[in-house]
Order: C-alpha cells, then structure tokens, then sequence
C-alpha cells in the first residue's frame, strides 16, 4: 500500500466515525414531544405520536389489548398488539405515555402503539 493510500484511509476511517458520531447525537435529539389527546385530528393520521394518559377501560382480546385512554382535554382507543406488548402489567387507572400511529378505523381516530411505557 502506498503512504498516500494510507493517508487516505486514515483520513475516511476518521470522517466516518465522526459522521457516524454526529448522526447518533442528532438521532437522540430527535424525539416527539407529547402532545393533548384533543389535538389529534385526521391530519394526524400515519403520523407518528406521543401522548400520555390514564387506562379509562380496558379489553383482553385474543390478539389485541384495547385501551381507552383519557387525558385532562379527552379521550382516544388505544390497540396494542400483543407480539408488541411488553407491558404485562397494564390495568385500569395505571397512567401511561404511548407512542404509536394515529390510524383511522371505523370513522374514529384510534392510536395503535409502537411502545407503552408505565409512568
């Protein structure tokens, strides 16, 4: 190899570390800010969204846990998919901070969860 070849290596080698470094501090900077139950609209739907509450209901099915969340400005269906779901302990009156896909089903606006987090 030849000492140009070397200096060459070495100076990608760097760049690429640092690249790598910079969009890792960007990627954690970047994050959802919780929004109000009562500001999720259809033009939120696809979107991606954070939002915290308390359990108002909740339904067991065979495949899907179904929530009612309730916030201080409403309420909003929640459908966690239990191949999804590491949260074991998700009962009524447990507040939460979900994460998930605004989705329309049924003429309602619904949240289906990406990650629940207990508060």
């Amino acid at each position: 190899m030849l000492p140009q070849e070397k200096t060459l290596l070495k100076i990608s080698l760097v760049v690429s570390i640092i690249g790598i470094f910079i969009l890792y501090l960007i990627s954690s900077k970047m994050s959802l800010n919780t929004i109000n139950i009562s500001e999720i609209n259809e033009d939120l739907i696809d979107k991606e969204v954070k939002v915290r509450g308390m359990i108002k209901q909740y339904q067991d099915g065979p495949s899907v846990k179904i929530l009612k969340v309730e916030d201080d400005s409403g309420f909003i269906k929640v459908v966690v998919f239990k191949n999804k779901d590491k949260n074991t302990d998700l009962k009524t009156k447990t507040n939460i901070e979900i994460t998930g896909k605004i989705k329309k089903y049924k003429s309602e606006l619904e949240i289906i969860a990406k990650t629940i987090r207990i508060l």
